[in-house]
């Protein structure tokens, strides 16, 4: 018989290891994340960074008072999803026959669960970099395909990682599609120790780099768009949000009718997703992939200084 106890346990095991851009570093994982079950919209609630603050450092003198600036208050609303699948098991003793099910799906429904959150993520991050509405179109995008070759080079990324200035220092991590790691060879990657980005990396041993960024890949995130360019990111560390309060919930039931016998097993996940600094706007509760798509659902909280992802066009190789 199907253990759902076991089951959540056997999946949720490998499922942080599964999904790229938590694994990566890209996105930070809350496992407690403040909403309720049923697809609602949850609220972070944060202060504005001292970046924010007006009037910077005051002058002290002897007969100086020094003024307290308030911090004020910032939400940040996330859009909670909710998702799940259902599967069945005619003839379920195979396991009298030394074939555990539990074993062997497991991994499949952590993978499930992982595609699930980064097509989320994907959506969310085109959403914001929408070519028209965009909340992060003309602060944070570098379009390089008309440049030059319009190939990524590190005059590509470093222009890229310093738009918004000295606060560029913080986007340590390059992502990219796995067709535009290979043009990454021909202008000067190189492989380095990843005690190099200690803090902001998840490898051990040698990873690849360049500009002084550690290099990832991830075809999703960066798929190649339908005018040919392909997108690429520099980011901070853990620029993206997803919180999940029950990270998956497992029931099962059993047909004695059909097929001699048949399990069944349906689980569902509660998870919320935004790049950090961008705040959900919509009143569309629990929305499809599509809706995640809609530029006009979010707007931009925080400066655009202290959001930490850049998107940066570039063309193939030829």
């Amino acid at each position: 018989m199907i253990y759902p106890d076991y089951f959540q346990a056997w999946a949720m095991e490998k499922f942080p290891t599964m999904n790229n851009i938590i694994s990566q570093g890209i996105a930070g994982l809350d496992l407690a994340a403040p909403f309720t079950k049923g697809g609602e919209i949850f609220t972070l609630p944060l202060y504005k960074s001292l970046n924010d603050l007006t009037t910077g450092m005051q002058q002290i003198t002897r007969t100086t008072t020094l003024t307290a600036e308030t911090m004020s208050d910032m939400e940040i609303k996330v859009p909670a999803v909710e998702r799940g699948d259902a599967i069945q098991f005619p003839g379920y003793d195979k396991v009298k026959q030394g074939i555990d099910p539990n074993n062997l799906i497991g991994d499949q429904i952590a993978t499930l669960i992982s595609n699930s959150i980064q097509t989320s993520a994907k959506n969310v991050l085109n959403a914001a970099f929408d070519d028209t509405a965009g909340v992060l179109e003309t602060t944070h995008k570098v379009d390089y395909s008309g440049i030059d070759d319009g190939i990524i080079s590190t005059k590509a990324v470093g222009g890229a990682r310093f738009l918004l200035g000295e606060s560029g220092k913080n986007l340590v991590k390059l992502v990219v599609n796995a067709q535009i790691f290979a043009d990454l060879w021909r202008v000067g990657m190189s492989l380095v120790p990843a005690s190099t980005f200690a803090g902001s990396s998840f490898a051990t041993g040698l990873v690849p780099s360049i500009a002084g960024m550690e290099v990832l890949i991830n075809d999703s995130l960066c798929a190649q768009r339908a005018d040919l360019k392909y997108p690429c990111y520099l980011m901070g560390v853990n620029p993206f949000y997803v919180g999940v309060q029950k990270p998956l919930r497992v029931e099962t039931d059993r047909n004695i009718l059909l097929a001699g016998g048949t399990d069944i097993i349906a689980f569902t996940i509660d998870y919320g997703i935004i790049v950090d600094g961008v705040s959900y706007t919509s009143t569309t509760m629990n929305p499809t992939d599509a809706q995640l798509l809609l530029a006009a659902s979010y707007t931009k909280k925080k400066a655009s200084a202290n959001i930490e992802i850049i998107q940066l066009l570039i063309n193939k190789a030829a």
